[in-house]
């Protein structure tokens, strides 16, 4: 004859299930943890697909990042918008790149005013990760970082230490990334 399970064999049998779900919550969690790396508020970053190297300053304070580069012309192939800029590295060496224009996006600025900048995706590899992101394109003058990494690029991917700088070298393996895709089809 079948008896019916008495309150504490339920409490046990859901405290069991409790345990197990939590455990394998944890673990999951410390998973994706360990992608991330601990890096300073200001880095140097490889610029893909060129391989070029630029100090970025990290800033957790914007939504967005940016990328400050000269000679910035828009031009349209077919139905596309393209977008040429030179890029200026940390000791004055110079590359001319082009990319194609996803969107284009309004940013306010420190004095309170808006612009609209083209945004294209590029790949950048900071540490050990690589990471494809929107940058907003501007050719401001007089800024200290020619590229400022916003929290579009840090969610999940890094914390930051404001205490370091430069902790890390870009040491990323890259095999068919995405950001190669706009430059086969030139």
């Amino acid at each position: 004859m079948l008896t019916r399970p008495s309150i504490k064999e339920h409490i046990r049998t859901l405290a069991t299930f409790i345990a197990f779900f939590m455990s394998v919550a944890i673990s999951t969690q410390a998973e994706v943890g360990e992608h991330r790396e601990t890096v300073g508020w200001k880095e140097k970053v490889l610029l893909y697909p060129d391989k070029f190297l630029i100090h970025a300053r990290l800033v957790s304070t914007s939504d967005f990042s940016r990328l400050h580069v000269k000679k910035l012309k828009e031009s349209m192939r077919g139905e596309e918008r393209w977008v040429s800029f030179e890029l200026i590295g940390p000791n004055g060496e110079r590359k001319t790149t082009e990319r194609l224009v996803h969107r284009n996006v309004r940013l306010r600025s420190r004095d309170g005013d808006t612009a609209k900048y083209p945004v294209a995706l590029l790949g950048i590899c900071l540490g050990n990760q690589y990471v494809e992101v929107d940058f907003a394109l501007d050719e401001r003058e007089g800024l200290s970082y020619q590229m400022l990494l916003g929290r579009n690029f840090m969610m999940g991917h890094v914390y930051i230490d404001p205490s370091s700088t430069f902790t890390t070298d870009p040491e990323c393996q890259i095999q068919g990334a995405l950001a190669y895709r706009d430059d086969k089809r030139q």
